[in-house]
């Protein structure tokens, strides 16, 4: 069992004794003011064979950043802390209202990432903000590419691969 704990640290439970080592450590990354923190971790249905996984945290400018790391070729209980490759990394409008949950779906393979609003309610309601939204991305390029957007997303463009990097971004405000 893996615990993610708020305070920036993935720690593996196993046979009702928690790991002193653990699995992932990422302090020196995630800031933990408001609501933030190493909110969410994901595995996708190959990581048996790939070692890939996913976090969702906020760093410590306050941005929510979804990354992909891997697992260490040494131990099935370590990541490779120098793997990380960041999806993305969105600037919420407020400190507050992260979300931060991430899951794969057992139906289409996606990663699905909960935005929260960050304060900004307008916001969510716009569609060409991300705050707010409920993402679902392609992350089965594995580790020759960060993501596409499915092409069957009714926001997408022509092409069906929209970046989601090319959104407006709102800056971070203070309440």
């Amino acid at each position: 069992l893996f615990l993610v704990e708020r305070p920036r640290t993935i720690r593996v439970l196993r046979n009702g004794v928690v790991f002193d080592t653990p699995f992932l450590d990422i302090r020196s990354r995630v800031g933990t003011v408001g609501e933030g923190g190493l909110l969410s971790l994901a595995f996708p249905a190959n990581y048996a064979s790939s070692g890939h996984f996913y976090v969702f945290y906020t760093d410590l400018s306050g941005a929510s950043v979804i990354s992909r790391f891997v697992r260490s070729s040494t131990s099935p209980f370590l990541a490779d802390e120098t793997s990380e490759k960041q999806l993305l990394s969105i600037v919420p409008p407020g400190p507050h209202h992260k979300g931060g949950t991430i899951a794969f779906s057992p139906i289409d393979g996606f990663l699905y990432v909960g935005l929260g609003d960050g304060d900004d309610r307008p916001s969510a309601r716009d569609p060409n903000s991300l705050p707010g939204k409920m993402l679902r991305l392609d992350v089965s390029g594995g580790a020759t590419s960060d993501y596409v957007v499915p092409s069957n997303n009714p926001f997408a463009g022509a092409d069906g691969l929209r970046n989601l990097r090319g959104l407006k971004q709102e800056p971070l405000r203070d309440y």
